[in-house]
């Protein structure tokens, strides 16, 4: 624990005045002074302050046992100045255990608490933060307004990743085709647990989302697109809500990182969220035109 010194020069005192609400009811006319504000005045010594200060300092090394070096430094930026670094007692600390060639074991608690302070650092307690009064609803018709000039394409196309032709360039064929047009995108699919996705595309496709859903994925944005989910990964997410519908998004993405080894981001939860609710928009747009089928 620090120890901390009293200069002569400095004063061994300090009179903190304080401010307090004066209670009770009385006549009107002393009503007035009943409700005037109590100042009251207190001499705090020097060594209250630092014994203070002492117990705060311990409190906070407190706190703070067991992090990493990454993640006081993270902190330091909450706090606003460097707190007190982790000693470490390599006589406390048992020898390490032998575990031969599969020693590649990670713990990777560290690593998910430090994305999870990034992920703070970098939206609300930045340097700059803009602040994005948007409703709810209105992120919804944002998105519905993005999607929509390309949702009866989305629907056909659904249709014909369901119900595939054997003679359409995209299903696996033996016979040779121009590749020119095809490309890799990073996915999340449950089934296969793949990272990234061969996107076979024909030459008259219309547009990269077009050729995604043809493959059995939706993007997560309708233009220009980094990532992709699979069907059978939201088809899963929509038999669950069905049965428990009070199954979060932010439950199923956590369970989407726990199968792909990552730690959980808050960015996740949202690109999970906002592709399952244009998956949900297809299947409200099948329902409109099986209803107008059938009269």
């Amino acid at each position: 624990m620090p120890s901390y010194q009293i200069k002569s020069k400095l004063s061994r005192a300090v009179r903190v005045t304080t401010i307090k609400k004066r209670g009770g009811s009385g006549s009107s006319g002393m009503s007035n002074a009943a409700s005037a504000p109590l100042v009251v005045g207190k001499v705090v010594k020097q060594a209250d302050i630092i014994k203070d200060r002492v117990h705060s300092h311990a409190l906070l090394e407190t706190a703070t046992r067991g992090l990493g070096n990454e993640a006081l430094e993270l902190l330091n930026e909450l706090h606003g100045e460097a707190l007190p670094q982790q000693a470490h007692d390599n006589t406390a600390d048992p020898a390490p255990m032998d575990m031969g060639e599969d020693s590649g074991w990670v713990d990777n608690e560290q690593g998910s608490f430090a994305h999870t302070l990034r992920d703070v650092l970098a939206s609300q307690w930045g340097k700059r933060w803009y602040e994005d009064s948007c409703t709810w609803h209105q992120r919804i018709e944002r998105i519905q307004a993005n999607w929509s000039p390309q949702m009866d394409d989305l629907v056909m196309a659904f249709l014909r990743w369901q119900d595939p032709d054997p003679e359409s360039p995209t299903t696996n064929s033996p016979s040779p085709r121009d590749n020119l047009y095809d490309f890799e995108i990073d996915v999340i699919d449950l089934d296969t647990l793949g990272r990234t996705a061969l996107i076979r595309r024909d030459d008259d496709s219309k547009s990269v989302i077009g050729a995604l859903v043809l493959n059995g994925y939706l993007a997560t944005f309708p233009v220009s697109p980094s990532l992709a989910i699979s069907f059978k990964t939201l088809e899963l997410f929509r038999r669950l809500r069905l049965r428990k519908p009070s199954f979060s998004t932010e439950a199923f993405a956590r369970v989407v990182c726990d199968y792909y080894a990552l730690p959980y981001r808050c960015t996740y939860r949202t690109a999970l969220g906002e592709t399952f609710d244009i998956y949900l928009s297809i299947h409200h747009a099948l329902d409109r035109k099986v209803d107008a089928a059938l009269g």
